[in-house]
């Protein structure tokens, strides 16, 4: 409750998974760039986390994505970002010892598959639901931003088949009785 709080309410949220987790995180901020306004996935490419660290604007919350083993760029980013008073959510494995001294906000979750590699499931099943408490928070002040950028999609990329026309399925959003 006290992440999707933060995800909610805070102004800004950058988004940031290095490796392989950098799709778990660019999956997670499209998803929740429709709920709100001011979501976007950090820059790998500038080298220096600039677009994160050189603002000092206020109400900032940083979700770093992360798996053993563990980048020493995220570490490095999530060490600075502290320093800088951005908060800091953190969703890791279970093993992941550091992320605990510099945010209170871990969700340290089990990886351990029969594969090769880690398995991502429970980071992107925990991200899915972190992002649905976003608009189940919002309630039904996110009805018109999800209608927008849905139609913007629609406009720029199209869905397979007819637009929909009139009501907006209204199944996305539970009512109260």
């Amino acid at each position: 409750d006290r992440i999707v709080l933060l995800l909610t309410q805070e102004s800004e949220v950058v988004v940031a998974g290095v490796q392989t987790e950098r799709g778990v995180a660019m999956h997670f901020a499209h998803l929740l760039q429709y709920a709100r306004p001011e979501v976007r996935l950090a820059d790998l490419s500038s080298g220096n986390f600039a677009d994160v660290l050189a603002s000092d604007r206020p109400g900032r919350c940083l979700v770093i994505v992360e798996s053993r083993r563990y980048s020493r760029h995220a570490q490095l980013l999530a060490e600075h970002a502290q320093k800088a008073g951005i908060e800091i959510v953190f969703i890791t494995d279970k093993y992941c010892h550091w992320a605990r001294k510099l945010t209170p906000h871990v969700l340290a979750l089990p990886t351990e598959s029969a594969v090769f590699w880690t398995t991502m499931v429970p980071l992107v099943a925990a991200l899915t639901l972190l992002a649905n408490g976003v608009v189940l928070s919002l309630g039904t002040k996110v009805e018109p931003r999800l209608e927008r950028v849905s139609e913007l999609y629609q406009t720029f990329t199209g869905h397979v088949g007819n637009a929909r026309r009139g009501r907006r399925d209204r199944r996305l959003l539970p009512h109260k009785s």
